[in-house]
């Protein structure tokens, strides 16, 4: 008998082995009864207000981190706002005055258009999120309607909701806008959103980065081809005359340009001095003079409608595959 087994046998026989042996069953039972606790504990999943506090938090540090792209995107907004205010102001109220107004709403609109690009990277199929997400949903951590609605909100809060009032804050009283300060940042705010979420959901569905880059890009275009600036809507040939109907750029253009020229008279004095009402400024251009409520309603619905494609492709279509 080496001298470790007989230290074993000697503490055995001790009373301080009897009074351990004695409490190990205890000991164990008591053990087993918290894993089987803990066990009980952790298959309860977190409530949805725990789920969208927590996943919101991880977005917006995700966000922050990326001073680059936050830093970039407010120094363009103010630089292209005090771009803007040197071009066109200030707005005059005769002919010079209604193309110059065109031209700056068209500018914005375009801005903002371009600047949701970012969106393929952040959804894409070959974006680092995605990938996570991918893994984080098979091992089911969160449900996908919290998820995509806590990124949704920080994505809109942090790159799509403060440039375009911030622009509109400092163009609006600079150049010269006659109409409603209130409306017009209303207006952008919805175009932004409403381009933000159809090329996230063109990027959802795209297979790669390059083909989501290509169709998002595609897509603006069309956009503003179809938004009433480059293409009068009322001549255009009856087959193509429903694609305005699908363009952001048509609503947001109209309204913008229906609530700054609405109830003003422009002057003409080509031939002689003359006042036209604006009313009849924006028929030759084929907008709808009173379609200011109709324009933002249609705004809310291609936000909405963008929105639920979104979480739709997102759930069916981003998933792991074995």
């Amino acid at each position: 008998m080496n001298r470790i087994e007989y230290l074993n046998d000697e503490f055995k026989r001790s009373e301080a082995g009897h009074d351990l042996q004695a409490c190990l069953p205890k000991c164990t039972g008591a053990g087993r009864a918290s894993d089987i606790e803990m066990d009980n504990q952790t298959s309860q999943k977190a409530s949805i207000s725990t789920q969208f506090q927590v996943l919101t938090s991880r977005h917006f540090r995700i966000m922050t981190r990326d001073r680059m792209l936050i830093a970039s995107n407010y120094a363009l907004t103010i630089v292209l706002a005090v771009l803007t205010g040197l071009l066109f102001a200030p707005l005059t109220l005769d002919m010079p005055g209604v193309q110059n107004r065109l031209g700056a709403f068209f500018f914005q609109c375009a801005f903002f258009a371009f600047t949701s690009m970012p969106v393929v990277e952040m959804w894409g199929p070959g974006g680092v999120h995605r990938l996570v997400f991918v893994a984080e949903r098979a091992g089911c951590c969160y449900d996908v309607i919290v998820y995509y609605g806590a990124r949704t909100c920080i994505e809109l809060l942090t790159l799509k909701l403060f440039p375009p009032i911030l622009f509109t804050l400092l163009t609006h009283p600079w150049i010269g806008h006659s109409g409603s300060l209130l409306y017009q940042l209303i207006a952008m705010t919805l175009f932004t959103t409403s381009m933000h979420v159809i090329l996230q959901v063109i990027a959802i569905l795209s297979k790669t980065d390059s083909m989501a880059s290509l169709l998002c890009t595609l897509f603006i275009l069309f956009s503003l081809l179809f938004g009433g600036f480059l293409v009068n809507k009322e001549r255009i040939s009856w087959w193509f005359a429903w694609l305005p109907r699908l363009s952001p750029f048509n609503y947001a253009f109209e309204g913008l340009i229906v609530n700054d020229l609405n109830g003003v008279a422009i002057k003409d004095d080509t031939v002689i001095d003359i006042e036209i009402p604006g009313r009849i400024i924006l028929k030759q251009f084929g907008f709808d003079a009173d379609g200011m409520g109709k324009d933002i309603w249609c705004l809310m619905v291609i936000v909405s409608v963008g929105v639920v494609l979104g979480y739709v492709a997102l759930r069916v279509l981003v998933k792991e595959r074995r």
